[in-house]
């Protein structure tokens, strides 16, 4: 398994994880050991020493009970002899359970035999004191005396002598705990030392190899990094970064990758942020030039509109005239199909007076012949009468009157013929105006036609440029509000290009905080192969092969 291929924290977890484990054998050996050493403790301490003790208390007890055996024979006070009987009985409640409890404590075959001895001892020599002390309590001292030294006597020296190999079995038992307990913590402390010897083995080579993959991978010591980008991030480029030869991978080596790289950025980003200057500043004037424009293409329109309206005003007056005109047109060609049929009417009575008059004439013209016969007959009496004479004298008076009146007659004759025909003659002159007047009133009629049609166009396309006026007013607010938005538009672009050069100025104090060799500031492209080593005196520097292990 290459470690090159691990993370850095997987590799550290692997060495810290492996001394774990060795760590947690060594406490694993420990724990297993300590446990057998506690339990051969706690077998000597909670099983032989308590034994022993309750050994030694229960043979303090039996020599303490002779004594008392013996006292009660030498007093011959009731109470002193209550009282040893009182501490014998006491004596033997304590060693009864002395021996329970040791009876408790009995785990092998020899504990038992020894314990089973001791309990035939005791039976044997409790029977012998009881009746000592019965015989003492009697007040028999002699008898007591010689029972208390016969040879029953013996029964004492057998009962402390079991109690002796039992308390002697349970020191050998002790030692060999001891022991045991001796030979658990040399082995014990070989173990963890052997176990820890190999885990310090084990984290000595974890710890080189770990720390060879890792310095690999740094391609140099950690401070060396920190160093190098505590300079980038005070905004030095200049600073000399040393590689071995053929790394290419290492974090020095991508850190001299960033530094040459961050140089080239700075560098193209201090041009772009010039170009973004100028053309901050261009586009600044740009749009103070376009909005002085849009300010006076704004003043234009409103005077555009202004006019518009003032040309929707007198196109809408027109409108309304021409519907006037045709209205009053409309009236007049009703007047004037009027006045064509009062003419043909007029016309139609001439030629009636013109009948008439020429009747007048014909009948002037028989009462003419008759005045004219009546001067003839007149004439023709006359000369009769002068023909008669005196007989004839009084007709040819009436004939005289009757030429008279015939000669007056024919001349009113004449003089009406003469009126009448002058009157036909005018009625005749003004049948032929009339007639002329209604040829012209027709004409005027088709001619009012014609005006009253050519008043309703007007007033139609009157109409429609009344509302082709409207919409181009429309149209002219739309684009006077088109340009409102222009000049508000080009306003924000002028702000947002003031900003804009704000911003380019700031970034450029921003990067001016960035040291660069002089030939990126000039826009070259940087060697980025991984080899040059840039420094205030740009010069190339290569690491020995030997500086990174």
């Amino acid at each position: 398994m290459n470690l090159s291929n691990l993370s850095v924290s997987t590799r550290l977890a692997w060495g810290f994880g492996t001394l774990l484990a060795m760590l947690m054998l060594v406490v694993a050996v420990g724990i297993l050991r300590m446990g057998s050493i506690n339990s051969e403790m706690t077998s000597l301490i909670s099983h032989r020493i308590p034994a022993t003790e309750l050994i030694n208390d229960t043979s303090y007890r039996v020599v303490d009970n002779a004594r008392v055996a013996r006292n009660m024979i030498l007093h011959n006070n009731d109470h002193d002899k209550e009282a040893n009987k009182d501490a014998y009985d006491q004596n033997l409640a304590v060693i009864n359970e002395n021996l329970n409890n040791l009876a408790l404590r009995i785990n092998n075959a020899q504990d038992r035999a020894l314990f089973d001895k001791v309990s035939r001892t005791r039976a044997a020599y409790e029977s012998y004191t009881d009746n000592v002390i019965a015989l003492a309590l009697a007040h028999r001292s002699s008898e007591a005396t010689a029972l208390l030294f016969s040879s029953q006597y013996q029964r004492q020296g057998d009962y402390l002598a079991a109690l002796g190999e039992l308390r002697a079995y349970q020191k050998h038992l002790m030692e060999s705990d001891a022991r045991s307990t001796q030979e658990l913590n040399g082995q014990t402390r070989d173990a963890m030392l052997a176990v820890g010897f190999i885990a310090l083995l084990l984290g000595v080579g974890l710890t080189w190899l770990i720390t060879r993959s890792i310095r690999r991978q740094l391609g140099g010591e950690p401070r060396v990094a920190v160093q190098i980008a505590r300079a980038v991030a005070q905004g030095d480029l200049t600073h000399a970064i040393l590689v071995k030869d053929g790394d290419t991978g290492s974090l020095i080596a991508q850190l001299q990758q960033m530094q040459l790289g961050l140089a080239k950025v700075v560098g193209l980003v201090r041009g772009g942020v010039e170009s973004v200057t100028v053309a901050s500043m261009q586009i600044a004037a740009g749009s103070r030039d376009l909005s002085s424009r849009i300010e006076m293409q704004a003043s234009s329109l409103k005077d555009t509109a202004s006019a518009m309206e003032q040309i929707s005003g007198t196109v809408h007056q027109s409108a309304d005239v021409a519907q006037q005109a045709s209205r009053l047109a409309d009236t007049a060609s009703q007047a004037a199909c009027s006045g064509g049929l009062a003419v043909e009417h007029v016309v139609h009575r001439m030629n009636e007076i013109s009948s008439v008059s020429q009747r007048i004439g014909e009948v002037i013209g028989v009462i003419d012949g008759i005045a004219f016969q009546t001067n003839i007959l007149a004439l023709n009496a006359a000369i009769e009468a002068a023909r008669a004479g005196a007989q004839g004298k009084g007709f040819a008076v009436v004939a005289a009157e009757v030429r008279t009146l015939a000669r007056n007659s024919a001349e009113a004759a004449r003089e009406i013929k003469q009126l009448v025909e002058d009157s036909a003659n005018k009625v005749d002159s003004g049948s032929a105006q009339v007639a002329d007047a209604g040829q012209t009133m027709g004409e005027i009629v088709d001619q009012v036609g014609r005006v009253n049609q050519l008043i309703g166009e007007l007033a139609s396309a009157a109409r429609e440029q009344s509302m082709d006026v409207e919409q181009i007013s429309d149209a002219v607010a739309q684009m006077d509000r088109t340009v409102q938005q222009n000049a508000s538009l080009v306003e924000q672009s002028a702000s947002a290009a003031i900003g804009l050069e704000e911003q380019a100025k700031s970034l450029a104090r921003a990067v001016e905080v960035f040291r660069v060799p002089d030939h990126y500031r000039a826009g070259n492209e940087p060697d980025l192969t991984g080899r040059d080593r840039v420094d205030e005196g740009t010069k190339v520097e290569r690491e020995p092969a030997g500086a990174v292990s």
